[in-house]
């Protein structure tokens, strides 16, 4: 008795699938006889633990057209397809895949890939990420510099814009020549604070008390410097929002390199880690430890413009080797004129795509 109240049960539950399978999918009908009965679930019971497998196959080192006709000849789906740079791999091939190739998976599963665009003319670290942001904000779904953007870097753009005709030197200022910013100030080069200089048609980045100040994040560059540079080479500033959702975490830093700052952690608080002699008392970008997402310098070293306005002003975030650690919170607010250049002011930027 006992066992048939079990099959009465089983058969009830069979039924009830059975109806919300012909309420959804008339696939379910795997007798072909108009009707989703028990005779069809017993059909699908005979095979549910049957499945077809094939090798995943090489796609890693093809272009991405390639790539995806040997996912699906090998009856495979194509699944996410990520972009990213690359300074060793060309344009459109492959650069990565999951599932591996040699693994046995399910026919009809899907492949993702990433796939390389091209050598990064700036020669920037990307770091992908992927964050909800701030309740209420815009979050960030993408690739961000890793370091604040470097004098090297910023000097790089000055020589190639300057030979494009894209900037001009008026007196000790670097001037946008073309374009919406065209005689807005992009640089300030008549400053002793400045790490750039010009001489013999070139720029050039300075030496300070015996330090090769490349890897310094630049200063003296204005918002309108900062976002011509970032056009130029086809990236952009990030919002206030999206810098705060790369910054804080996953919710949980209350500054940009963590729960808590000191001074092994961030510069700021004129705190002069180098010994230099005057200011900016800057730091190599990466000198501080990764953090988060594994980006540097999201706390001190320099401000960092961001395309997000105050008034008529436009936001800094992440506080400065100058300023205190209070400035350093992942929520606090800076501002400045988009012309000025400061000597604790910089930015980092984000790939436009």
């Amino acid at each position: 008795m006992r066992f048939s109240k079990v099959l009465l049960s089983i058969f009830l539950c069979l039924s009830i699938m059975c109806s919300s399978f012909a309420e959804w999918d008339p696939a379910f009908d795997h007798d072909r006889n108009g009707i989703i009965d028990i005779g069809d679930f017993a059909m699908l019971a005979a095979h549910w633990l049957e499945s077809e497998m094939v090798t995943v196959p090489e796609i890693s080192g093809l272009e991405q057209s390639q790539a995806e006709a040997a996912i699906i000849s090998a009856g495979l789906t194509v699944g996410s397809v990520t972009e990213e740079h690359s300074s060793t791999v060309a344009e459109g091939l492959v650069i990565s895949q999951s599932p591996l190739a040699g693994e046995s998976i399910a026919v009809g599963s899907a492949v993702d890939f990433i796939i390389s665009l091209g050598e990064d003319p700036t020669g920037m670290t990307w770091v992908y990420i992927d964050d909800p942001g701030v309740s209420g904000h815009e979050g960030f779904t993408g690739y961000m510099s890793k370091y604040e953007t470097t004098n090297a870097q910023y000097c790089q753009y000055l020589n190639e814009a300057l030979a494009s005709g894209d900037v001009q030197i008026s007196g000790g200022d670097v001037d946008g020549a073309s374009g919406d910013y065209s005689g807005q100030i992009y640089y300030d080069m008549d400053d002793f604070e400045a790490q750039i200089s010009y001489s013999n048609g070139s720029f050039y980045v300075e030496t300070r008390d015996g330090y090769d100040m490349s890897d310094h994040p630049v200063v003296k560059v204005s918002w309108y410097g900062a976002k011509a540079f970032a056009a130029y080479y086809g990236y952009r500033l990030p919002t206030e929002w999206e810098w705060q959702a790369a910054a804080d975490y996953d919710g949980s830093f209350a500054y940009g390199c963590g729960t808590s700052i000191d001074h092994s952690k961030a510069n700021y608080d004129q705190d002069n880690p180098l010994g230099l002699s005057d200011y900016p008392y800057t730091t190599p970008v990466g000198y501080y430890p990764v953090v988060g997402y594994f980006l540097c310098d999201m706390a001190g070293n320099v401000w960092e413009w961001t395309n997000s306005n105050s008034g008529s002003n436009r936001v800094l975030r992440g506080g400065s080797w100058f300023r205190y650690g209070s400035h350093c919170t992942v929520s606090y607010r800076g501002y400045n004129d988009p012309s000025n250049t400061g000597y604790d002011v910089g930015f980092r930027v984000v790939l436009a795509v």
